[in-house]
Formats: structure tokens, sequence, C-alpha cells
């Protein structure tokens, strides 16, 4: 039973990684699995439970940047952020938001899994950079940590993709606020 839940777990993440949240279907995961479809669906009510569960497995953000600078380090989580949120798609963002009226315990699985994790590399970061003299004392991480997912959001909701040059231009322009 524990290997069949594994084994399905890992297929899901794997494919999301793959081709998105859109490119995942449960056929496709119950396939690599080598398990039936009712089989996932005994698990999973839905494709939304399944993606969420999934992507509780990965390690998002589990080593962030260490360049030895506060601004390439914020850059280079930044553009990692982007790069996730392409891989996995950010239709499931939005999915995982709309249910939360009806399915709370989906969104409570995504920042457990990956909101946490985008804060725990931000604190990673802020703390090296204090300890190297980089930054204010009293510099909150979360608050950068909103800052500058917060910034990826809106920029995707407003114009889309950002390009190569976007996440320099948003960690210098929050800079002065940093140091």
């Amino acid at each position: 039973m524990a290997s069949t839940d594994t084994a399905i777990l890992e297929a899901a993440a794997e494919l999301l990684s793959q081709r998105g949240y859109r490119g995942m279907t449960v056929a496709a995961v119950a396939a690599a699995a080598g398990v039936s479809q009712p089989t996932v669906y005994l698990r999973y009510a839905s494709k939304h439970d399944l993606a969420v569960a999934a992507i509780a497995r990965r390690p998002f953000f589990a080593n962030p940047p260490d360049t030895g600078d506060l601004t390439e380090d914020l850059i280079a989580l930044l553009t990692d952020i982007v790069a996730t949120a392409e891989t996995i798609g950010l239709s499931i963002i939005g999915v995982v938001l709309a249910e939360e009226p009806e399915h709370p315990e989906l969104l409570a699985r995504w920042r457990a899994a990956v909101g946490s994790s985008v804060l725990r590399a931000v604190d990673e970061i802020i703390d090296r950079a204090r300890s190297r003299g980089q930054t204010r004392d009293d510099l909150q991480p979360g608050l950068v940590a909103d800052l500058v997912v917060g910034a990826y959001l809106a920029h995707y909701t407003h114009e889309g993709r950002p390009d190569s040059a976007w996440a320099r231009q948003i960690v210098e322009t929050l800079r002065p606020g940093l140091t």
C-alpha cells in the first residue's frame, strides 16, 4: 500500500515537472505508477488533490543560492521561482485559490510545501547577508518574500512571463530598502 502511494506521488511529481499541471493527467500518472486510474482516485478525489500532494513531495528551494552577495542571491532565487512556476504551471495556483472555499486543505498543503519553502529560502539568504553586514538588522525575511513573489505574480498577471532581465530589475529596485 505504501509503495503504491509512493509510486503514484512520484509519478505525479515527475509528470508535473515535465509537463506542467495541464499536461499531467490522472491517466498518465496511473500508467507511470503502474496502477489503475481507480487506484489513483481511491487516494485522490481529483487531479487538483493529486497535484498538490505531489508538489508537497518536491523539495522546492531547499538549497538557496549562496553567492556571497545579497543582491545576487535574491536575483538567483527569484529566477528559480520564475522557472519553477513555469515548470509546474501557474494555473495550479489559481486552482488552489479557487478551491479554497470548498477545499481549504489544498491551500494549506500548498502553503506548507511551496510557500514555506520560499519563506525558508529567503530567511536563509537574509540571515547570511545579515551575518556579512550586507543588510539591515531589522529586515523581515517574510516581507522580502512577499515583495519578491508578489512582484512575480503581479508581473505575470499584468504582462505575462517576465524576460531574463526582469529578476535583476526587481531586486535592484528593492535594494535600497534591503541595505
